[in-house]
């Protein structure tokens, strides 16, 4: 079965039924917490992790994982209000590394990332991105707002933009970076149709993903097969890639592309 274009959250309650339902809808990606990412470095093993084994299975269709770690708005603190030593430089690319290494994931998700970010902060963030792109890893960053700086596409590959998507005007970040961000949104309220018809104005806007869910993150709707079918029997190609020369000054690490001289 080919992937549909979804940027699926996943943060946690997993188990055989959970899992195999998103085998079934075979989403692009999947962002979500595997053994070596935040929680599971925080708190040890727990029943809702995606296990590597699982991780693995997931692949094996054609799913990119993404693993959750967080900046703390850069090193400040999250909003759980954990320790910041679990939002420091030096534990966030140890959570890279072995998610890479042993974890075996296909990019990071950076969560709480600053909107506006001054200069430490820009310099925190770019250390990330860079060291998990050293890694063969790319890096999908969250700010969770329509309008952000357009700074981080100089460093990341992938940005989350809106988590209240109702289909409002773009932004101009939004406009001019569409290939490259997805948005979220959910309401207990929602159904198939509803979902559909949001991510279908999503990407009739130019924006590259969108998910859609009852809730914000931690469950699958039941109509969310419904949903993942309408999308499928739909498909419309992404937008043309804006690249990300980031790495390499001559190929596009999104794309595969090559800058002509």
């Amino acid at each position: 079965m080919n992937t549909i274009r979804m940027n699926m959250k996943s943060y946690g309650n997993h188990n055989a039924i959970y899992d195999s339902r998103i085998l079934a809808i075979c989403p692009e990606h999947v962002i979500d917490n595997p053994e070596h990412g935040l929680y599971g470095t925080k708190d040890g093993y727990w029943s809702g992790l995606l296990i590597n084994s699982m991780l693995a299975k997931y692949k094996a269709v054609g799913i990119k994982v993404w693993g959750y770690i967080s900046s703390g708005y850069e090193g400040k603190g999250g909003d759980d209000g954990y320790a910041t030593k679990w939002y420091s430089l030096a534990q966030n690319k140890l959570m890279i590394k072995n998610m890479a290494e042993l974890d075996h994931v296909d990019g990071i998700f950076l969560d709480e990332c600053s909107e506006q970010p001054n200069t430490a902060s820009k310099s925190y963030l770019k250390e990330l991105a860079d060291y998990a792109h050293s890694l063969g890893l790319k890096i999908w960053g969250n700010t969770g707002v329509d309008q952000f700086n357009e700074w981080f596409f100089t460093c990341f590959d992938y940005m989350q933009s809106s988590e209240a998507w109702v289909g409002q005007a773009l932004s101009a970040v939004q406009k001019k970076w569409g290939s490259r961000i997805g948005v979220t949104g959910f309401k207990s309220t929602y159904t198939a149709q509803k979902a559909y018809d949001l991510t279908i104005n999503a990407w009739n806007k130019g924006l590259a993903y969108c998910y859609i869910n009852t809730n914000e993150y931690t469950k699958i709707a039941p109509w969310f097969e419904e949903y993942a079918q309408m999308l499928r029997d739909y498909q419309q190609p992404a937008p043309p890639c804006s690249h990300n020369w980031v790495v390499s000054q001559y190929r596009c690490t999104l794309c595969g592309a090559v800058k002509s001289a």
